[in-house]
């Protein structure tokens, strides 16, 4: 039910193999175009490989011990009740993880208020989509997340967010609050950056 599963892909699973381990992922190279002589020399580019690293170094578990007298006399089901406690603590812990190491990444940042403030939101993810666009990111798979503040007030500007969000109602499954010109924005309350 995090709203990394829906951000984050899979796609190098198979590749970790245990605590400790790099997962070495290449990167595509940045080509270099040259203006075009007729009959001129062809400048040829020699491609210099470049990757990211991805190092296995969180590990995460929990157990709980229920006797067999617990067990017995239960009139409730405890069991599952601790494994959904178990999953929600679990989510927030790698939600946490993932936002802030994203934060903490982050090459470029915009200090702004419009995303704490009535009427602003709006402004705010298509001033951000603006900022991608001049860095030549991209748009395939880009993501807003925000608080549920800002998201109560993304909401509440109506007309916009319902000729932008793709979802007449804004709906609100495992944090989606819909898509926004052209960014799929989220709500969590474990965002960690500050100020920007």
């Amino acid at each position: 039910a995090s709203v990394t599963s829906m951000m984050c892909n899979t796609d190098y699973e198979d590749s970790l193999f245990q605590f400790g381990a790099t997962v070495n992922i290449r990167k595509i190279p940045n080509v270099v175009v040259n203006p075009s002589v007729i009959d001129g020399k062809i400048n040829w580019q020699v491609m210099i490989d470049s990757q990211v690293q991805l190092q296995i170094n969180y590990a995460y578990d929990a157990a709980v011990i229920i006797s067999d007298i617990q067990y017995a006399q239960m009139d409730v089901n405890l069991q599952g009740a601790i494994i959904n406690e178990m999953a929600q603590r679990l989510r927030i812990v790698i939600e946490t993880v993932i936002l802030g190491g994203a934060y903490a990444s982050a090459t470029t940042t915009e200090t702004s208020v419009d995303w704490r403030t009535a009427g602003n939101p709006t402004a705010a993810i298509t001033q951000s989509n603006a900022d991608l666009d001049n860095l030549n990111i991209p748009s395939e798979d880009r993501y807003v997340v925000i608080s549920p503040n800002a998201a109560m007030y993304l909401r509440r500007e109506s007309t916009l967010y319902a000729l932008n969000s793709g979802n007449p109602k804004g709906a609100l499954i495992n944090g989606f609050v819909g898509d926004y010109d052209g960014a799929s924005v989220y709500k969590s309350t474990l965002l960690t950056g500050t100020g920007a």
